[in-house]
């Protein structure tokens, strides 16, 4: 199963394709159910016939191409982002809130975290990058690293 949010489905169309999809559904019924379908759900099956059979309709109607139906429909599906478990050293005061989960941009995962110091009641953002898709293991050596720096160790 391929399955995207509304948000990565919506961005497989061009913003003058949005445009005119959102404008045509004031006046076309049908458009009207599309999106009405599609804001009734999370998640866009695109291997669901209903998809295919609407991406049909907005071609029938001129709003987009067959070519580019196509294209929608043979856009690869980002990978889920890894979510971790991030094991801490005992640094006592120190705490590790926010992790995100690895976000691919320009060829490189992001993986971002913050430090609380809690003696000093300081927050410490940090942002990690990797050039492969990290693991729990890496992350957690990195954030420790953080922490050593903040504690002056490094």
């Amino acid at each position: 199963m391929r399955i995207l949010t509304q948000y990565e489905f919506r961005k497989l169309f061009t913003i003058e394709e949005r445009v005119a999809i959102t404008s045509a559904a004031t006046s076309d019924p049908t458009v009207n159910t599309i999106l009405g379908d599609l804001a009734s759900t999370n998640d866009i099956n695109m291997d669901d016939p209903g998809v295919l059979n609407s991406l049909g309709y907005l071609v029938s109607i001129g709003i987009i191409t067959s070519n580019r139906m196509n294209e929608i429909l043979i856009t690869p599906i980002p990978s889920t982002p890894p979510q971790f478990e991030v094991v801490i050293k005992p640094f006592s005061p120190i705490t590790v809130e926010n992790i995100s989960g690895a976000i691919e941009m320009n060829g490189k995962w992001i993986v971002r975290a913050e430090i609380i110091d809690g003696e000093q009641n300081v927050v410490h953002p940090i942002i990690m990058e990797f050039l492969t898709t990290p693991l729990e293991g890496d992350i957690s050596s990195r954030i420790n690293e953080e922490i050593l720096k903040i504690q002056g160790g490094i």
